[in-house]
């Protein structure tokens, strides 16, 4: 039997970006009709950026810098962030040891960029954030562990944190070994999103209990949580993929 709410909270506002699918009239639809995100070299265009700056980001980069900026344009924004990602920009780390295998040396730079919060971090530099800042991975469950973070920190006491989650493929010398694995990761294109959690709104809450059943991770599982958070998922529950939690909508609210 399920308990009542552990927490009720709203979606402020929200925001998401892959190659063709560039405003939230194109993600609904998609959300209508969901169909396969093809691989391309789009990135995100960040027209705000200076140049020099845009060329230094790496496309995992962009995507989390256009998504982060048009749900919070704002500068100084002092709320908490969360960035959930499977992987991170896990080709910068590939890259390197290539060049060690060969011989050759890493460039401290690369390697200053290789960790897994420093996309988020760069981006809060640019705006001024002043609040923590966390960073995990959960595999193909990271926006479901994400979603868990940000709503411990409303708990804790934050009135708004900024959810993040990106996920692009993984370097050649993995793709093969984890799409044999049964849940793996592995997304065919780079895909992002930011929503901005609200602990004063409501229309959401967080439940646990033994007759929520888990949900199924894989490659969509991010763009299946965004779904309903947003108000476009189907049903109003929502199982999240770890510890029998679950996301309930009240029918009367919009989210």
């Amino acid at each position: 039997m399920s308990g009542g709410a552990l927490i009720s909270f709203g979606v402020q506002r929200w925001s998401a970006w892959a190659p063709g699918l560039d405003s939230n009239e194109k993600w609904l639809s998609w959300f209508d009709a969901p169909s396969s995100i093809p691989a391309s070299a789009e990135m995100a265009p960040l027209p705000w950026m200076a140049p020099l700056q845009r060329r230094r980001l790496e496309p995992f980069g962009r995507a989390l810098f256009q998504v982060a900026h048009e749900v919070l344009p704002d500068i100084g924004f002092e709320g908490p962030i969360v960035l959930a990602s499977g992987w991170g920009e896990v080709g910068r780390a590939v890259t390197m040891l290539q060049s060690l295998a060969s011989g050759q040396g890493v460039s401290p730079t690369q390697f200053s960029l290789s960790v897994h919060n420093a996309a988020v971090a760069q981006h809060a530099i640019a705006q001024q954030c002043r609040g923590n800042i966390t960073a995990l991975s959960g595999a193909d469950g990271s926006a479901h562990a994400g979603l868990l973070e940000a709503l411990a920190l409303i708990k804790d006491g934050a009135s708004r944190v900024i959810l993040l989650s990106v996920e692009q493929p993984v370097p050649e010398s993995y793709a093969a070994e984890l799409q044999a694995r049964p849940c793996a990761d592995v997304v065919p294109s780079l895909r992002a999103w930011a929503v901005v959690l609200d602990g004063q709104a409501q229309g959401l809450s967080l439940r646990q209990g033994d007759d929520l059943a888990l949900s199924e991770n894989g490659p969509n599982a991010s763009l299946d949580l965004l779904a309903f958070l947003v108000g476009a998922g189907r049903g109003v529950s929502h199982a999240l993929g770890c510890g029998g939690f679950s996301l309930v909508r009240d029918p009367r609210c919009a989210a």
